[in-house]
């Protein structure tokens, strides 16, 4: 059984670790730090397992790659794939490693995924924990909860049958709000519909009604400006113009490319809710949705959790 990683504190999604079972396939940074006989100032050696950050300083004199826990990390910089560096090189003159070009294609297996990127190289403690922050435009209305989940609400869930309403999905929302407040997005489903999104600033997950009683998942994290990945587990080769045109006013218009990320694909005609709050929880723990073989009889019943232990 897959375990991801998940902080105590992070009560209303502890049973995260449970929806899914299998191997993780090993991360880039992993797959470049195995190829050094040491690493961190532990010396130890990398695996394929191991929870690892990179320093961004091509010229780093410490290994480039260190064990989040020989860092006492609680959770990963905001910054880790993008311009972090190690106590070493900051506050030097460093030469940071280039990004890779974004593709245009519409199938593409992306970088794992990382969280908001809020400061590139703040000595504060941003860099270490992911604080609560506001949203920087819009009403507080565009991302609360739409109503108190009912018991027919959790009938539906706990249905193997049974269609996320959008009451569901917006709770589940802001459940996953919780555990990284840094990321944008996650707003009423149904201000995409009318073309309403608050315009994000930096990276986002969101959930999106596609209008024929289908729930899809999108996400910039990992991305370049303008370029956003689609999770879809009813995917039919062809993207619909409703979801593009969703994604382009969450982005004020600037959306460049929507692209296709490979994830497990439901086999029946309900669960597209399910698995599209089980592909924004794993990209709001930094976690690649693509890695991951769902547990599909028990994310149900692990929504019906978490949803009663935060009313709670």
């Amino acid at each position: 059984m897959l375990e991801l990683e998940v902080d105590q504190d992070d009560e209303q999604l502890h049973g995260i670790k449970d929806w899914a079972t299998g191997k993780v396939a090993p991360s880039q940074v992993n797959q470049a730090a195995m190829l050094n006989t040491t690493i961190c100032a532990c010396n130890g050696k990398a695996a394929m397992t191991d929870r690892l950050i990179e320093c961004h300083n091509v010229d780093c004199s410490s290994g480039n790659f260190f064990h989040v826990k020989c860092l006492r990390f609680e959770r990963m910089p905001n910054n880790s794939k993008t311009t972090w560096l190690c106590n070493t090189c900051r506050g030097k003159k460093v030469k940071t490693m280039p990004r890779d070009k974004p593709t245009t294609s519409t199938s593409t297996t992306p970088k794992s995924p990382a969280a908001s990127d809020l400061s590139d190289d703040d000595d504060s403690e941003d860099e270490i924990k992911i604080m609560q922050v506001s949203t920087s435009s819009g009403s507080v209305y565009n991302y609360a909860i739409l109503a108190k989940l009912s018991n027919t609400d959790y009938d539906i869930i706990s249905d193997p049958a049974g269609w996320l309403t959008g009451d569901i999905i917006q709770y589940a929302q802001v459940l996953i709000k919780e555990v990284n407040p840094a990321i944008e997005g996650l707003q009423k489903p149904i201000l995409g519909r009318v073309r309403n999104f608050d315009v994000v600033s930096s990276e986002f997950i969101q959930i999106l009604h596609t209008g024929s009683n289908h729930w899809v998942c999108v996400s910039s994290l990992g991305c370049q400006s303008g370029y956003v990945h689609f999770y879809d587990s009813l995917y039919h080769d062809v993207i619909s113009q409703e979801v593009e045109e969703q994604t382009n006013d969450l982005l004020g218009g600037n959306l460049i490319s929507l692209d296709f990320v490979p994830v497990q694909q439901q086999n029946n005609g309900s669960d597209y809710g399910v698995f599209s709050i089980a592909f924004a929880t794993c990209l709001a723990f930094a976690t690649n949705p693509s890695h991951f073989t769902f547990d599909i009889p028990r994310m149900r019943s692990l929504i019906i959790i978490m949803s009663q232990r935060w009313e709670n």
